[in-house]
């Protein structure tokens, strides 16, 4: 009483209205420890009243029987009839209907009954309708029915929501909740906050709760939250993200000092809100008539860095349109466009982990991952390389037939028919790069799921070493012919290797280049041809089988 400045004698109202002065001062998102002390305060100020007022009432009911005077015999017969039960007034109606009516108002079932008849009259009736219609009920204009309706009215919508017109809800307040501090009241404005939160867009909900904060007091709040979450907790509706921030800004649930169910229940419906607004934007990005910034922005999020709206809308097009294979493969023949367009396919499935959105179409997702994965080669792979070496042939062939019918028309030009043969070659060298990188890439890995894959993995190197004894029987291996054999063995064994080690190395490909290129033009220079470069191959793969027993005895371990 002393920290609510007030006397060991106040009742229950003035430590209401005292603890809502002061809760101006110390409001929940402001100071949430200073708030928790003075609600506290105020629960053991009303269990302190609770307590002293039932001390006196029993101290009334065992006071002892005043002595009967003499005089007390010579009262009048008026007088001890002042002293008798009063009778209720339904003794003094003569009318029996009139009698019926009030005798019936006296049975709380009448209350209940009425309570339900208002309640669904509020919800049906026009706002108009329902005001004459509630002007127009006898138990309206009762004094002594109106809190217990109002009471009765609480019991019903508790917990629920009450979808009535802002104009019937105030004047239902108006007329049955009137009392700010009282529980019913607080009961009603829950259940019609739990209506406006759920049946109207965020938008307008929000507008409605600033209007209604500013005629709220911090009591009225606090109590209001506490009625709030309860419902919350038990219906456990689906919300919006926007609808859960403007609660939790409303009520101060963000900084509360509460570890209840109801409200750990709503912080994590707002994480799925926000997870599934992030989803349906960026999956409103991702259609062909998207926003393209919305896009750029979240790729750059994602960390991608200089993103444009321009270049999203570009990587977009080629997962959006419909799928055709040829067109892909065509568009992939640039260099760099695989790679940016296997980050991209990287970032959606980081974005949709289980279903891919409408708007993206599966098989151009999976046409990227494939043709642009370098941890993991495909035929697809495969393909692109010896078509970007037919489109660089073709190139060159049209200029030199353009050389020779020139040199045809005009004599004194140079003949350039020499080229045909020399772009013949550097197309069977390209190729061969093309099979060495994806060998070389295919042999970096360790784990395979077929035991078919699992053999030929780990026998690729001897068969393409059997291959290159065979060619040099044949005269195939001589010379500048061998020593290229030889360091494209050593490269894929450099991968096979490094593939292996733990962690594995980052980069794998200047290692492997300059390794097996001085191995290589060392042999060229000695005219040993395959054998140095094939020994050192075999001696990488021995290596490597090493290393496979390693890792086995090390899966076995773990």
């Amino acid at each position: 009483m002393e920290a609510l400045d007030l006397p060991a004698d106040a009742d229950a109202r003035a430590i209401k209205r005292a603890y809502a002065v002061r809760l101006k001062t110390a409001r929940p998102d402001d100071d949430p420890v200073a708030f928790q002390q003075l609600h506290e305060t105020y629960q053991a100020a009303l269990a302190y009243a609770a307590r002293t007022e039932q001390a006196s009432d029993d101290d009334a009911d065992n006071t002892p029987a005043q002595i009967v005077t003499s005089t007390a015999e010579a009262l009048s017969e008026s007088q001890r009839s002042r002293t008798q039960p009063r009778r209720s007034l339904a003794a003094y109606i003569e009318d029996p209907a009139l009698e019926a009516e009030i005798e019936r108002w006296q049975d709380g079932a009448h209350v209940q009954e009425c309570a339900a008849h208002i309640l669904a009259a509020a919800q049906d009736m026009p706002d108009e309708s329902f005001s004459a219609w509630l002007n127009a009920l006898p138990e309206w204009w009762s004094l002594e029915l109106r809190p217990q309706i109002g009471q009765a009215l609480a019991g019903l919508v508790e917990d629920q929501r009450l979808p009535v017109t802002d104009a019937t809800f105030d004047l239902l307040i108006a007329s049955f909740g009137d009392d700010a501090e009282a529980d019913g009241s607080h009961l009603l404005w829950a259940a019609r906050v739990m209506d406006v939160a759920l049946g109207q867009p965020p938008e307008s909900f929000e507008h409605w709760m600033r209007h209604r904060l500013d005629a709220w007091s911090p009591y009225q709040n606090f109590m209001i939250s506490q009625h709030v979450s309860r419902a919350l907790g038990i219906q456990r509706p689906t919300l919006g993200l926007a609808t859960i921030d403007t609660l939790m800004k409303a009520f101060g649930w963000h900084h509360a000092l509460v570890d209840d169910d109801d409200l750990a229940w709503l912080q994590a419906a707002r994480s799925t809100a926000r997870k599934q607004e992030l989803a349906l934007r960026r999956e409103s990005a991702l259609a062909l008539d998207g926003d393209a910034e919305v896009l750029a922005y979240e790729l750059t999020v994602a960390g991608w860095d200089g993103m444009t709206p321009q270049w999203a809308a570009a990587l977009r097009s080629r997962l959006a349109r419909p799928p055709s294979p040829w067109r892909s493969l065509t568009t992939a023949l640039l260099p760099a466009r695989p790679a940016w367009m296997y980050r991209f396919c990287s970032i959606v499935q980081r974005w949709f982990p289980h279903q891919l959105p409408e708007s993206v179409h599966a098989q151009n997702l999976r046409f990227w991952i494939q043709i642009g994965n370098p941890q993991r080669p495909h035929g697809r792979q495969l393909g692109l390389g010896l078509a970007r070496g037919l489109c660089v042939a073709a190139l060159l062939a049209i200029g030199s037939g353009l050389l020779a019918i020139l040199s045809t028309i005009h004599p004194e030009t140079e003949n350039a028919t020499w080229a045909f043969r020399s772009i013949g070659w550097g197309l069977v060298g390209w190729s061969a790069l093309v099979l060495v990188h994806l060998g070389a890439q295919w042999q970096a890995r360790r784990l395979m799921s077929d035991a078919h894959k699992r053999i030929a993995h780990r026998w690729l190197l001897p068969a393409a070493m059997t291959a290159g004894i065979a060619g040099t029987a044949g005269g195939w291996g001589d010379g500048v012919v061998g020593a290229a054999m030889g360091a494209a063995l050593v490269c894929m064994a450099m991968y096979r290797v490094m593939g292996r080690m733990v962690p594995p190395p980052a980069v794998k490909a200047p290692q492997s280049l300059v390794i097996s290129g001085v191995i290589g033009l060392a042999s060229a220079a000695m005219g040993a041809s395959l054998w140095p470069g094939l020994a050192v191959a075999l001696l990488l793969w021995l290596v490597s089988l090493v290393q496979d027993v390693q890792h086995d005895d090390l899966s076995i371990l773990n």
